[in-house]
């Protein structure tokens, strides 16, 4: 198999982006989910601006774990597997409107 290098950033942005699903997922008012909702927003939103410049190659690789986070959850949530509220599901299905348009 072929190594390219990118392994260590890809493990990194796989657990940042792991970690703010984790807290935008919870219920009520549990870890503040409803403070770091709008973060993945935001994040997105500069993540969208920064894509095509040069100097930040890794907003594309960011982008891809977050859209490969939300697949996740949206699969888990359909499945049965995972009970999530409304407000998240509207919150990951907009950030998922925003990166495919």
């Amino acid at each position: 198999r072929r190594r390219t290098g990118l392994g260590g950033c890809q493990a990194l942005s796989k657990l940042f982006v792991n970690q703010l699903m984790q807290r935008c997922s919870k219920k009520g008012e549990d870890g503040g989910a409803s403070e770091f909702r709008p973060i993945l927003s935001n994040i997105i939103d500069d993540l969208l601006l920064i894509l095509l410049v040069p100097e930040f190659p890794a907003a594309e690789l960011i982008l891809l774990s977050i859209v490969n986070a939300i697949t996740q959850e949206l699969l888990q949530i359909t499945s049965k597997k995972k009970e999530s509220e409304l407000s998240f599901l509207n919150t990951i299905f907009d950030a998922m409107g925003k990166i495919c348009a």
